[in-house]
């Protein structure tokens, strides 16, 4: 003979059963709910740090070529001149060339005008031509 305590546990046992899908459904929203919102909290921390991280460079950035700036200005590079062997050039030193262009040409391009170091005697001087080799 069967215990009355065996048909009761059967009894509990197929009623979770059933009732399993039931509850089943609504912690599985619930788990991946929460699932979910971790993963938004965790991009959220991850687009944050990338922010702090761009306006750093940018700050790194701009830091850098306020020095380059600093550095490119023309008291310094005239202080470090003569220890760079570089003097100031004399008047005889100087020669203007200028360019003769076409008349249809001449409305697109600028004459310049160059600086040039004396060549050695022996050597032959350098002629400018205007663009297209003529």
């Amino acid at each position: 003979m069967r215990s009355p305590y065996a048909r009761s546990a059967r009894g509990i046992l197929i009623g979770t059963l059933k009732w399993l899908p039931v509850l089943a459904i609504p912690f599985s929203a619930f788990f991946a709910e929460t699932w979910l919102q971790l993963q938004i909290f965790r991009r959220d921390y991850e687009a944050a740090e990338l922010s702090r991280q761009i306006k750093e460079t940018g700050s790194r950035i701009e830091a850098l070529e306020e020095q380059a700036d600093e550095l490119m200005t023309l008291e310094r590079i005239a202080a470090q001149a003569p220890d760079l062997g570089l003097v100031q050039p004399e008047p005889s030193q100087i020669e203007i060339v200028r360019l003769e262009i076409e008349e249809p040409l001449q409305s697109f391009i600028v004459p310049y005008e160059m600086a040039q170091l004396p060549v050695a005697q022996n050597a032959a001087p350098s002629v400018a031509t205007e663009p297209g080799g003529r």
